[in-house]
């Protein structure tokens, strides 16, 4: 029989979550936090990642002006073994991962500098994180719903 020193506390656990989901209620309430991304964080089936790290989102494609082409420049906080700080010639499996991490990671003004348009739509039915998120990107712009899958 296991020690119950060993295990974890799973009411402290659950009241953290609990403590967290009403942080973000009330911030939404506050208009401190977008009510869509605050519903995504608070989803029944969000994970314990996107509950206690949330996410951005830019307020218009159009503001997207990462380049189509040529290096891109990674942020340190973004950059690990499968993507350095610097790219001078990225492969669509780089840019995808790149894509992915903005979505996830990325602030607005990562993702502005970062994301290109035309790009986004092309890798947008690979499904680039999780559903939460891709569900508040699709309300907030309907044209990736039916992006091409060949750009």
């Amino acid at each position: 029989m296991p020690d119950t020193d060993d295990l974890p506390d799973f009411d402290a656990v659950a009241d953290d979550h609990e403590h967290q989901r009403g942080a973000i209620e009330t911030a939404a309430r506050q208009g401190v936090l977008p009510a869509d991304i605050a519903a995504a964080r608070t989803a029944p089936d969000a994970g314990e990642w996107l509950l206690f790290n949330g996410f951005d989102v830019v307020e218009d494609l159009a503001t997207l002006h990462g380049p189509d082409d040529g290096p891109l420049d990674v942020p340190a906080h973004l950059a690990d073994a499968e993507l350095p700080v610097r790219i001078d010639e990225p492969t669509s499996w780089q840019r995808t991962v790149l894509y992915r991490k903005l979505l996830l990671e990325g602030t607005s003004v990562e993702q502005e500098r970062l994301l290109n348009r035309a790009w986004l739509r092309r890798l947008w039915p690979s499904r680039l994180g999780p559903p939460q998120i891709l569900k508040v990107w699709e309300q907030r712009f309907p044209e990736l719903r039916t992006a091409p899958a060949d750009g």
